[in-house]
């Protein structure tokens, strides 16, 4: 075995210091790899549960204007679960509310009206 004496004359071996700071270095790396790998798969998992709830897949269909998946969703999936159904509620009160609120404007309906403003409709 080599050994040295370092500066406060102090026998070491040769080469510990490389081999432990190799060591602390890919340690290092492992334990930020693993954590990346433990995020991503967090994130999957997280993304795959939310995708696949039936209360996601029914208001995805109510909002792509699939009325008969919406359906066929909440009577296999939701009805008899009484906190999903409140859920399912409180959407469509939501989305009613949006188009009770909203207001249809057509650019073109002031040229109608100084057209036929006076005339009768029939």
């Amino acid at each position: 075995m080599n050994y040295k004496y370092d500066d406060q004359l102090n026998l070491s071996k040769i080469g510990s210091e490389k081999e432990t700071k190799s060591t602390k270095k890919n340690t290092k790396k492992l334990y930020i790899y693993l954590g990346i790998g433990l995020l991503a798969v967090i994130i999957a998992g997280t993304s795959f549960i939310l995708i696949n709830n039936p209360i996601s897949k029914f208001k995805s269909a109510v909002e792509g204007n699939k009325y008969v998946e919406a359906s066929s969703v909440y009577n296999q999936k939701i009805k008899g679960n009484l906190e999903e159904e409140k859920k399912v509620e409180d959407f469509i009160k939501l989305e009613l509310a949006k188009i009770a609120g909203s207001k249809w404007t057509n650019p073109y309906y002031q040229y109608w009206l100084e057209e036929y403003k006076e005339k009768p409709l029939h």
